[in-house]
Parts: structure tokens; sequence; C-alpha cells
């Protein structure tokens, strides 16, 4: 006799609780799982029925996308968001669905990075002088971050005559930059000295080769003064930086009432690649090439083996002399540094790293893990959980106390493909409304991110691990971030993503996309083939000129069947791809536009006790589609954490349940791995149930 078993409700995918339960689920009580549309509980939602376009005007941008940032600031009564995103040759700012090209200083084809904070965004490029948007300075330009020192020191010349300055006296001038708009001051120039003449009479000073400043923000130039035995510099005149003479009759008396030479030294942030915001000071470090760099002089340039910090409550005054950390490290780079839980993390290629502050002042840095880091500037992200990150031997988890772990064992295949040479691009970010974490990474053949593992904190009683990951191709993600204000519908903050194509999305959105229109996949029928750029003729196209620009095209059939190429112009009749087809296909073949694969695959789901193994029988998945569908789903099962499927059955998704029973054999732990290949189906995969048939007696 037999008797079928299911798992209790669980709260998610990969929730699913393994312990036995008489009572089997009924249709009502199934897992929902909308495997096209992709909303809870497989956690994220295919382009074809869940991402969209979010700005229309993308397809005017020339280049592919590779910096997003969202911010957000007060003006007036009025609380403002948007983000900058760029193509690396120029930053726009994208507020209310409306784009704004910003005059940069960047050079163009740069990558930057940049950290907010209080309304303002501190730019990166490893190459420039970092620059800040700062909305209340210009919503069009940015500026510098801080105020570059003079480079060479006044001249000062004794003038005899009638004059409020001693006779036989050495006096010394220092003179600063000013920025009157931003009240931003630069640190002093180098020190000009001059002795007046030993006689009777009183003196002037003739102050002369004062330089204008190259930073087109400083409007003043500030001079100060004092004798040779006083300890104070203080001010003598604020004037134009255009100015390059002045006379200095200020008396003793008149100067040492005025105002002084600023304590705070006050200096410009080095170049570097990546910047935080940690305990009331901006850091910065990276590793900066200077052969890249431009006409920079008196900057300093990151090393990867030393971080600076900003004064206490300045994140635009820097101490170059003094304020900075010299790390010990393990002789890879400095990658990352993430702030979690408030401390301060850093990231080499092979150690995680912790800044333990003891004050505002003094810093120490301790490893906190060994043997494994992040591959890159955006390859880490903080989550409720620890600190996620893409290593060289794949994902891990780090938490503070506990060390770091792997949670890569469901997909080590997938991980060994990642294409090394360009993980350094790999793009990790927290999604809140699912607990997830999306890793954007290029697969083996790809120069750039072409899939998205997901992966997603549940809770899995029974389980081994503590994670499910989901596998989602065909978008090229550069960056991904939580943003709001980036829309004239709502400012309602929501997952986006920019693309190496040069398209803005919203991820886990919307019925439709905006890219290949509401109908979801499309397809269509070859008439001609450029067999030299690949780019497809169909007379019955139809399309807006570019509006599919950065969408999948693959062939489907014929000779060519499988390949993928990005679409990177089309008209209303030809579809150019990015690269030439490898295999070419034919007139009267069929391609398809629009995502076109979907794979989850399960942790492990433990059979519960050894002496249950034996009976360890079948498993039923019930799967229910809208009566349109004709599509099929493939199961793939593994057991006791096997590399490869221990055994794989398709189920077609007709009108109404399916119901697929399979057969995995004796074992404890078990995996499931769900894949759909779309053929342009508009059904979705709505529920599911999976359950144990114990059979008695044996």
């Amino acid at each position: 006799m037999s008797k079928e078993y299911a798992f209790s409700k669980p709260p998610g995918i990969g929730g699913l609780n393994t312990r036995l339960d008489p009572t089997a689920l009924g249709p009502d009580e199934m897992q929902s799982c909308r495997n096209v549309e992709l909303a809870d509980p497989l956690g994220l939602k295919k382009r074809r029925k869940g991402h969209t376009s979010a700005l229309a005007y993308a397809a005017a941008y020339s280049a592919g996308f590779t910096s997003f940032i969202p911010y957000s600031y007060v003006s007036g009564n009025r609380a403002i968001s948007g983000a900058l995103v760029s193509d690396g040759a120029t930053i726009w700012r994208v507020e209310a669905g409306v784009p704004t090209q910003l005059a940069t200083g960047f050079t163009a084809g740069s990558t930057w990075r940049g950290y907010a904070h209080e309304g303002e965004v501190y730019l990166l490029n490893g190459r420039d002088i970092p620059q800040v948007y700062d909305p209340s300075y210009s919503t069009t330009t940015l500026r510098a971050w801080g105020v570059k020192a003079p480079a060479a020191a006044l001249t000062a010349a004794d003038s005899a005559g009638a004059g409020n300055l001693d006779a036989n006296t050495t006096y010394l001038y220092k003179y600063t930059y000013y920025d009157s708009v931003r009240d931003l001051e630069s640190i002093p120039s180098a020190v000009a000295t001059v002795v007046t003449a030993d006689d009777a009479g009183d003196h002037k000073v003739n102050l002369s080769a004062i330089v204008a400043s190259d930073d087109t923000n400083v409007n003043k130039v500030r001079i100060y003064r004092k004798a040779q035995a006083a300890s104070t510099y203080y001010r003598i005149v604020e004037q134009n930086d255009a100015t390059a003479t002045y006379i200095d009759n200020t008396s003793e008396v008149s100067l040492t009432a005025g105002t002084a030479l600023p304590s705070l030294s006050r200096d410009v942030p080095p170049i570097g690649t990546i910047a935080t915001w940690y305990q009331g000071r901006m850091f910065v470090a990276g590793v900066v090439d200077a052969s890249g760099v431009t006409a920079t002089t008196g900057y300093q340039l990151c090393s990867g083996v030393r971080f600076w910090y900003s004064g206490n409550g300045y994140p635009e005054y820097f101490d170059l002399d003094t304020d900075y950390y010299d790390l010990f490290w393990d002789g890879t780079e400095l990658t990352a540094f993430l702030g979690h839980e408030d401390e301060l993390y850093m990231f080499t290629r092979r150690g995680v790293y912790r800044v333990l502050a003891y004050d505002r002042s003094n810093y120490k840095l301790t490893q906190a893990w060994a043997g494994q880091g992040s591959v890159g500037l955006d390859a880490a992200v903080s989550t409720p959980y620890g600190v996620a990150f893409w290593s060289e031997d794949g994902p891990y988890l780090y938490t503070p106390g506990g060390g770091a772990v792997s949670i890569a064992s469901d997909i080590l295949a997938d991980v060994s493909a990642v294409n090394k040479s360009y993980w350094s691009g790999i793009v990790a970010a927290y999604y809140p409304r699912l607990d997830q974490v999306w890793f954007a990474v290029p697969s083996a053949s790809s120069t750039r991110n072409d899939t998205i593992y997901v992966l997603s904190f549940v809770s899995r009683a029974g389980s081994a691990g503590g994670v499910v990951w989901s596998k989602y191709e065909d978008i090229y993600p550069a960056k991904m971030a939580m943003a709001s204000g980036v829309e004239a519908a709502t400012d309602e903050r929501r997952f986006y993503s920019v693309d190496s194509l040069g398209r803005l999305w919203r991820l886990d959105y919307g019925a439709s996309d905006g890219a290949v229109g509401t109908a979801g996949l499309l397809t269509g029928t070859i008439d001609s083939l450029n067999t030299g750029t690949g780019a497809i003729t169909d007379a019955n196209g139809g399309w807006t000129t570019n509006e599919l620009r950065g969408a999948p095209l693959r062939l489907m059939d014929g000779d060519g069947s499988g390949q993928v190429r990005r679409i990177t112009t089309n008209s209303g009749t030809v579809l150019t791809p990015e690269s030439a087809w490898s295999t070419n296909g034919t007139t009267g073949d069929t391609y398809a536009i629009g995502p076109i694969r979907y794979q989850f695959k399960t942790g492990a789901f433990d059979n519960g006790q050894p002496a249950l193994k034996r009976n360890f029988h079948s498993l039923h998945a019930y799967l229910v589609a809208d009566a349109s569908s004709s599509a099929s789903l493939t199961v793939n099962w593994y057991i006791d954490f096997a590399a490869s499927a221990t055994g794989t059955a398709s189920v077609a998704l007709n009108a109404g349940y399916s119901r697929l029973r399979i057969y995995p054999g004796t074992g404890r732990f078990l995996e499931l791995e769900f894949t759909q290949d779309d053929v342009g189906e508009t059904a979705a995969v709505r529920k599911y149930a999976v359950g144990f048939e114990e059979t008695q007696g044996e």
C-alpha cells in the first residue's frame, strides 16, 4: 500500500518544509509560482513580462551605460529624487523622467563611480580631478571636489615710503583660493618672505605673481600675512582671483583684529576609484594607473595600499600629509569599500578587512577574513544577513564574528564558467522587497555582464544551507540599485538597472516590456540575412527606429538555431545585431526578440531522518497554466548534491492542472531545477506543489 504526503505550506520557494504532513495540499494551498511573469516566490521577473524600459529616449544614447547612482535632496519645501547615469562619455541627471546632460571635466570614455551623501554625489574616475554633483550649486554642471591649492608662492617686495608696516621686519605671506558660492577655501600656498629695509621710515609691501586658479568655480583669492615672530597668519584682503597684484599697507593692529587663516587643513581628495562615508568622514582609495591620468598637478594618486579620509564632518577637506592609513595587505589590490552594520569593510581580491575607529582620527585595520575577497568595485553588497560578495571562487557571505562561507554549492558549474577576464565588472545589489541579492556576471563567452544570479534569503526548515538561487539570462546590467524619482509617473522607490547598451530598466515591475511590446516575446520570419553584419530583414517588422535597441535576438531554428545576439540598432524592417552570427540563418528561418530562457534551481531539501531514506520514492509537481499555453516545462532533479542531474522529465503546460510525477530514487537531499524555453507563449506557470509518496513496508 502507499500513502501520499506533501510538504507543508512554505513561506517561499526554497522555504518548502520537508517535514512529512499527512494532509496533502489542496489546489488553493499550492505554492504560487509565476515563472514567466515571475513574481513571488521564485523571486524575479523575466524581462518578457516584468522588466520595462524606464526611459523611452534611451535609444538616443550612443554607448552603453557604465554608471548609475541614485540621490535625493531638498529644494525649498520639496524633496527631490533622481539618479545620475552615464555612458562613459556623458553624464545625465534624470529626475521625473527628464534627462539633463551635465557639463563635466571628466575624460570621455572613463568609468566613474560615486557616493551620494546629504544631497550631493561625490564622483571619481581614477583619471581626472574628482567632482561633485551639487544641486544647490548647479543642476547642469559638476563642480570640483574641494578646491586645489595655489601651485606656487606669490612674490613679495619691499616698498619704502609712507606706509603702515614696520622697518627691518620679516613678513611672511600665503594665499588661498576661495569659492564664495560654495564657501570652500583651499589650503594655502607656499610661503613668500620679505624683509623690510632697516631705516627710519614706514613701509608697504608690493605683492605680485598671484596666479588665478584653473578651477572655474574659484572666484576669489585670500591673502594672509604674519610677522616672523608671530604664530598666526591673518587675512589682509579678499579680492577677485583675476587680480594678480596687491599692495599691503595693513597695520599690525588692524591685521590681528581680522580673520585668522583656518586651522583645518583644506585640500583636494586624492584621485581614486572608490569612496564611501563612514563615521563623519569621506574615505577615498583605489588603484590608479598614472599613465592614464590627465594633467592634475598637485593631486595625490591612489595606489591600492593606502586610503585617505577627510576632515571630521567635512567631505570636501583632506589633509593628504597626515590623514591616511597604510594597509597591511595580501598582495592583491584594494577592490571595494563597504559600510555594514555601522562598520567599514574593505576588500582586496583575497581578503576582507574591517576598519576600527578608536576615535574620529585614530583608525586600525584588522583582517576579518583571509583567502577570499571581492573581485571588483561593485561586487560586494550589504544585506541584513551579512556582506554578500563575489570572489575568485564564486559568491560568499561574510557575517561579523562568523567569517565567510561559500554559498555557491548550488551553482558550482555556473561559477566555473564565468569569464574571469571580465569579472572585475561583476555587480551586486540587494533587493529588499524580495530579500534577495542580484549578481550580474559575464558568462564564459561574454565580455560584459549577461547573466543574473539571484540569491534568495528564505527560511528553509530542515534544509541544508540557507539560500536559494535563480538564474536569469539575456539582460546586461552594468549597475543595479534601488532608486526613486527617475520617472515622471511616480516617485516610488524601485529596483533599477542600467545596461551596457544604453537603457535604463525597471526590474521586477509591470506586465509588459517597453523594448519588445506588450505581446511578450516577438517572433518573425527572416526575409534576408546579411552574412557580413548579421542584420536580419523582415518586411513585416513595422518597428519604430531603435525601439528594440538592447533586446536579445535569437535564431530559433535552421542551421543557426540557438544563437543569441543583442540588437544594437533597428529600422522599421531591419534588425542589426552586435556582431555577425557564427552560423548564419537563411530565408524562412524563425527569429525571436526578447528573453528566451528561464531557469531556477532550489536549494537542497532534507528528506528528514535517515530511516526514511529507503522510503523516498517519488515526487509530484502540480503546474497550472493559462488556457492559451502550449509551452512545456523541464524539471531536472539532483540527489545528495550530485554535480549533474540525476534525472529529467518534461510536462506540457496545458490548460488547467498538469501533474508531473518523477522518481528521483533513494537519497536524503533533493534539489529541483525548473527550465522553460519560451517560444512566443504568453502563458505562465501559475502554481506548483511538491510532495513525497512514501511506499509503506519497503
